[in-house]
């Protein structure tokens, strides 16, 4: 491992910066891939050097290099690949590595048997209960191997800590909560027509909003039925989803689209990469989750000053205060989503006043220079380095 040195004739020292081998299971676009980028690209350079390693050539490493990393492309193609161990290895030696962050189950296993012997510490973070399966007859092997007294574990929520069963007391170290940032700055409480023209809409139409890829944990199923509650005492309400659609999931929502007569209401937008200017298109943002661990889009959907309607479904209930920032209603009942979609658009004032406060929660609490700054302090720890000053919250 590298050291600081003293240097003659100098009161201080030169820091070596430290190398962080940063690995993930998935490319993306999602959530951990969205914070994996930002840790990979926002890290003090001075202090830390990131080497960043994806499992496939897609929107993660896309994104990397956008942003001036230069990922390396390691896919690994079995449960148990023994050549990517191999290649892991390898890169650990090649690049000197002092410190491994991962996320995900399988990188974080990976990554803590390719530094077995060598005494290097090993950061993991999850992101959501399907990060850890109940199931498998490897799972208890593989959180034992988590639990090995170097590793720290990270959770982006006390409650998907507590879900997943990961209580203080352990071999290792006692597990950490670093909710997730965003760049605040990216979001805007200006109002954009953009989005209203590109659906042909008036101005007098209420647009609500998801963001969030097709995937059966979102219950967009859910949505759609509370959708259409709505819709009948709104016929202004339009609902716009924006996220990457995957099939049969998306055949279905789209069939169910067609039973509820929605087709012209409701409206699948597939990815977009313009996620600031499409919440700024949104009068109001809603989550249908039946879980989630964080939920980064609704962190996004305050900073831009959207009022909130949210399930409590893990996550969001540590994001959202009921009645400040918006309304958080129970997860898989349609009638109550809608009941707390009308509240907010039956008091518009009151909804542009949980907007502004959601956005003084979002800059106060959820901002990437937040999260950066705790990531770095345990960082420092895991390598036993001294503290560079209290670790707080991004003010506005």
């Amino acid at each position: 491992m590298r050291a600081d040195h003293p240097v003659p004739g100098h009161a201080g020292i030169i820091t070596v910066p430290r190398t962080i081998l940063h690995l993930i299971d998935t490319g993306g676009p999602g959530g951990a891939e969205t914070i994996f980028a930002e840790l990979v690209t926002r890290l003090g350079p001075a202090e830390w050097r990131s080497v960043p390693v994806v499992p496939k050539d897609d929107w993660l490493a896309s994104t990397l290099r956008e942003r001036g990393s230069d990922p390396m492309v390691l896919p690994s193609r079995r449960s148990f690949d023994l050549s990517y161990l191999r290649a892991l290895r390898s890169i650990v030696t090649r690049h000197d590595v002092d410190l491994v962050q991962t996320h995900l189950l399988s990188t974080s296993v990976y990554g803590t048997l390719a530094t077995w012997f060598r005494g290097i510490p090993v950061v993991s973070t999850f992101h959501g209960v399907p990060d850890i399966p109940a199931g498998g007859l490897l799972i208890p092997v593989k959180r034992a191997i988590l639990r090995e007294r170097r590793n720290h574990v990270v959770f982006v929520s006390r409650s998907l800590r507590d879900r997943l069963g990961w209580g203080s007391r352990s071999r290792g170290h006692p597990p950490q909560v670093i909710p997730n940032g965003i760049d605040c700055g990216v979001f805007r409480m200006e109002g954009s027509s953009a989005l209203r023209r590109e659906l042909g809409l008036g101005g007098d139409a209420l647009l609500l909003g998801a963001l969030g890829n097709l995937r059966p944990s979102k219950r967009y199923d859910v949505l759609l039925e509370a959708f259409a509650l709505v819709r009948d005492r709104v016929s202004s309400a339009h609902l716009a989803i924006a996220g990457q659609p995957k099939d049969p999931l998306f055949q279905e929502l789209l069939q169910r689209r067609l039973a509820l007569g929605l087709e012209d209401s409701v409206h699948f937008l597939g990815f977009r990469s313009d996620v600031p200017e499409f919440l700024r298109g949104l009068d109001l943002f809603v989550l249908s989750s039946g879980d989630e661990g964080f939920s980064l889009a609704t962190v996004q959907a305050m900073a831009t000053g959207l009022p909130i309607v949210a399930t409590r479904c893990g996550g969001p209930e540590e994001i959202v205060e009921h009645g400040a920032h918006g309304v958080l209603v129970e997860v898989e009942d349609p009638p109550s989503l809608a009941r707390g979609i009308l509240d907010v658009l039956s008091m518009p004032d009151r909804g542009k006043g949980m907007g502004r406060a959601a956005r003084e929660r979002a800059v106060d609490r959820f901002s990437v220079e937040a999260m950066i700054r705790q990531y770095e302090a345990l960082y420092r720890r895991s390598l036993g380095l001294p503290e560079k000053g209290r670790v707080g919250c991004a003010g506005s």
